[in-house]
């Protein structure tokens, strides 16, 4: 009868340890081809998890890489992983929540994300996403030769305070996603000017001493390589003409006009056209613009 007690109080002891959180259904990182730019938020994992309410969700370990013909793509592309809890499979920033971030991101080893506090639960069957967010300043490649990544993951990834589940994720090249630059506005890289005229002015009638260039942007001003057709530069407002070759293709995300035959343009006005503004496409009252 002793035996038996011990063994009873052995098994009311023993039982806590026996708490687990499980994968309901299945965990998976990048699924196909998908594009974005910098600065973007993109999911990059996703896993729905059962708890019975007594163990906590601690971390989540995922491993980012190049593709196997390797594009370049270095830990500063990514700025922070973080983890949120969801209802559903789809990243919604707005109504997610945000469990943990880590902001020194691997490439090719892994990267463990950890909640800033535990998370347990019993009641619902949530999910949890794993976001990466981009570097909002990036160098652009030229198509075939853009920054891409994969996800994989060891086996027991998702750790919890009763030990560590999952299974492993394989990366493939073909679930990979690509950073690129799409130009949304042409801004000046280079202003006309001529140091004949003072505090930045045009000599009417002269052709322009420094040529006018622009470039194609994206809205945090990267620049976007594969821009294609031309630029025109010409006359906002006012009493104002240009001359010579105003318009030119894009080479490399830049467009500079020509200092050869035809001739660059030249200013022809009553008085001096001022200078625009640097980072600004179209100030107010100013003659000049990009188009």
């Amino acid at each position: 009868m002793r035996h038996l007690l011990y063994i009873g109080c052995f098994l009311l002891q023993a039982y806590p340890a026996l708490a687990t959180i499980v994968v309901f259904g299945h965990h998976q990182g990048l699924s196909g081809q998908s594009t974005s730019q910098p600065g973007d938020k993109i999911q990059v994992y996703e896993v729905r998890l059962v708890n019975d309410g007594t163990s906590s969700l601690q971390a989540i370990a995922l491993t980012l890489s190049d593709l196997s013909s390797a594009t370049g793509i270095t830990a500063s592309a990514i700025t922070q992983l973080s983890v949120y809890k969801s209802t559903d499979a789809v990243f919604d920033a707005p109504s997610d929540s945000l469990l943990g971030t880590q902001t020194i991101v691997n490439i090719g080893a892994p990267t463990t994300v950890s909640l800033t506090t535990p998370l347990t639960w019993s009641s619902d069957f949530p999910y949890f996403l794993v976001v990466a967010t981009f570097n909002s300043t990036h160098t652009d490649e030229f198509s075939g030769f853009k920054d891409a990544f994969r996800v994989g993951s060891n086996a027991g990834a998702i750790q919890t305070s009763s030990g560590n589940v999952g299974s492993a994720i394989t990366a493939d090249d073909a679930d990979r996603h690509t950073i690129d630059i799409l130009a949304t506005q042409i801004t000046f890289a280079t202003l006309p000017s001529d140091p004949a005229a003072a505090n930045g002015d045009i000599v009417s009638g002269q052709v322009f001493t420094t040529q006018p260039a622009v470039e194609a942007r994206d809205a945090n001003g990267n620049v976007d390589i594969d821009a294609t057709g031309s630029a025109t530069i010409s006359v906002l407002s006012g009493n104002v003409s240009l001359s010579g070759t105003t318009a030119q293709s894009w080479s490399n995300g830049r467009a500079t006009v020509a200092t050869s035959p035809p001739a660059p343009p030249t200013m022809q006005r009553s008085s001096p056209c001022k200078q625009m503004p640097a980072g600004f496409l179209r100030p107010p009252h100013h003659p000049c613009k990009a188009m």
